[in-house]
């Protein structure tokens, strides 16, 4: 299972710089280069004017351009084909393409397991009931199914959830299917965290094969979701970096935290897998069309500062920033990797 992690790993990185490769090659720029991890080179070959490897490192990869320096030196031939001579908006579309091709790979991937496993659906059928709730001082059995809260009618667990939500601490009237019996119970709500009202159900998933078309709307609904999620979670950047620090556990994850759960996740099947990859190169996309260098995001920013200056960034004002960039990103892979490892060994 390790083999796996780090193939699946490697297989995210890979469609990432390809995203880079393949709209420089359009755009018509030299690629020197185009690799698969850092380091000593293990595999590599030539074919056309760019040379092809695999290095030692699994941590990423990369994309060589001429011209990526203003100040390289090149022939007058080369020179036309430098990324620094190209148009501004050639310039980003080669930068977001390598984020963006993640987040098309991750609709991809989520395609895929509901072409294979079907579409989730979430039926108003109680799952499973904890002890001493409200549901449960009610009477509300596992294998009742709801039909109707406070004359409402019910056709998902979705219902369920916001209407609950919506009446702490109220007494509500339910109706349930049991076994063809129709009855009628009257919980009193309790109350959850942030003022929301706790029944004490849960409710299982049911898959349904479904087409093409509906599969391929539903993966970029899914794929919708998972970013504003992310987003989420980085609009609160300053709360998890503080837990992070603590040594808490702040929902970051680095090389080893994705190694872990990747291999956890790669045991149990590949609907698991192919669905943690989808997760996983979103996360990959987002994160590298962040504003920061040295980031594609970064990278897309100085190109938009060119454009409205009218002029090239200084190469030591690049240096300068690339330079704060990845001092801070090493500070926060050494943080996350800490916690990665409190969290993965026990007493630690």
């Amino acid at each position: 299972m390790p083999l796996i992690s780090i193939i699946s790993i490697g297989f995210l990185i890979f469609f990432h710089e390809l995203g880079h490769f393949a709209i420089a090659k359009l755009v018509g720029i030299k690629v020197q280069e185009f690799s698969l991890g850092f380091g000593p080179k293990l595999l590599k070959f030539q074919r056309g004017e760019t040379l092809y490897s695999i290095r030692a490192f699994f941590a990423g990869g990369f994309v060589k351009m001429i011209g990526m320096d203003s100040s390289e030196e090149l022939s007058d031939e080369d020179r036309k084909r430098a990324f620094y001579v190209q148009p501004v908006w050639k310039k980003i579309f080669v930068l977001a393409m390598g984020p963006l091709t993640n987040i098309l790979l991750a609709s991809f991937l989520f395609f895929s397991v509901f072409m294979i496993k079907g579409l989730p659906s979430y039926p108003s059928k109680v799952g499973n009931v904890e002890v001493n709730s409200p549901a449960d001082k009610a009477g509300i059995k596992k294998g009742d199914l709801i039909l109707k809260i406070n004359d409402k009618k019910i056709s998902d667990a979705g219902q369920v959830i916001e209407i609950i939500k919506k009446n702490p601490n109220k007494e509500v009237e339910i109706v349930v299917n049991r076994r063809g019996k129709i009855i009628s119970l009257n919980p009193v709500l309790g109350k959850w965290k942030e003022n929301l009202g706790f029944l004490g159900v849960g409710f299982g998933v049911v898959f349904k094969k479904a087409g093409i078309w509906k599969s391929l709307k539903y993966s970029f609904v899914v794929t919708y979701e998972v970013v504003y999620q992310i987003l989420l979670f980085l609009k609160d950047f300053p709360k998890h970096f503080t837990v992070l620090l603590k040594g808490g556990n702040s929902g970051f994850s680095g090389p080893v935290g994705i190694y872990k759960i990747t291999t956890k996740t790669a045991s149990q099947g590949i609907i698991p897998l192919l669905s943690l990859l989808g997760y996983l190169s979103l996360s990959l996309g987002i994160f590298n069309l962040l504003p920061f260098p040295p980031l594609d995001g970064g990278h897309v920013i100085f190109a938009e500062i060119e454009a409205i200056r009218g002029k090239s960034i200084s190469k030591n004002v690049l240096i300068f920033f690339q330079a704060i960039g990845i001092t801070m990103l090493l500070i926060l892979l050494a943080l996350v990797t800490r916690s990665d490892l409190i969290h993965s060994i026990p007493n630690m």
